[in-house]
């Protein structure tokens, strides 16, 4: 099960890479609007499709309810728990979520990656990477070197004030994360879930594969 320091963060590419797989899977036809979020204040209901944008021919299957509870109850519990974890992480620390997972992926990799394999492993994209990177060098959490073998190549290195502060920052997600995201569920459901988003990796990773053939 991935650990509880690497929940998504907001805008993560694991979500729009799940909510490409589930066009693509799920036969949803493009035009098609994604189900909104539940409130608790009623019911959500089948997306409606712009029927001037369809490709003639036969529609795609529409979501059937079941299937929206899954799709939807992850848009909203993703989107809830991220809002919640990167307010607190910002308000107890002054860090964002989307900073707090770049410290992360760096510090596993033992403080010392590239700046490409950076944005490949915090799933972010070069130019995104970029600006974070900036926000934690002004903080001088991270610098940022040229490769001995190449100048041209960036190598971000995690600063002792950047293991520092997010060994702190860490104390925090993890509580949150257990609190928010963990404790409601029992063992049987952290297995169900865990299997679930394995067989999800596996669809993307099939997605990917095609893609870059």
């Amino acid at each position: 099960m991935t650990p509880v320091c690497t929940l998504m963060p907001p805008g993560s590419s694991f979500a729009k890479r799940l909510l490409l797989v589930a066009v693509r899977l799920l036969g949803m036809v493009p035009s098609e609007e994604v189900p909104a979020a539940s409130t608790g204040r009623g019911t959500m209901t089948n997306p409606v499709s712009d029927p001037s944008r369809e490709t003639a021919g036969a529609k795609a299957p529409r979501l059937d309810p079941a299937d929206l509870a899954v799709w939807g109850g992850f848009l909203e519990v993703h989107t809830r728990l991220m809002r919640l974890l990167d307010a607190d992480l910002v308000a107890t620390h002054g860090m964002a979520l989307v900073e707090y997972e770049v410290l992360f992926k760096l510090s596993a990799a033992g403080g010392r990656l590239r700046m490409s394999d950076l944005a490949q492993v915090a799933m972010l994209s070069r130019s995104g990477l970029t600006r974070i990177v900036g926000v934690l060098e002004a903080q001088r959490l991270v610098r940022r070197v040229s490769s001995p073998g190449d100048g041209r190549v960036l190598i971000a290195t995690l600063t002792a004030t950047g293991r520092s502060r997010l060994a702190a920052a860490r104390e925090t997600h993890s509580a949150n994360v257990r609190r928010l995201f963990l404790a409601p569920l029992d063992e049987d459901q952290k297995r169900a879930i865990a299997t679930g988003w394995q067989s999800i990796r596996v669809a993307l990773d099939q997605h990917d594969r095609v893609q870059a053939s």
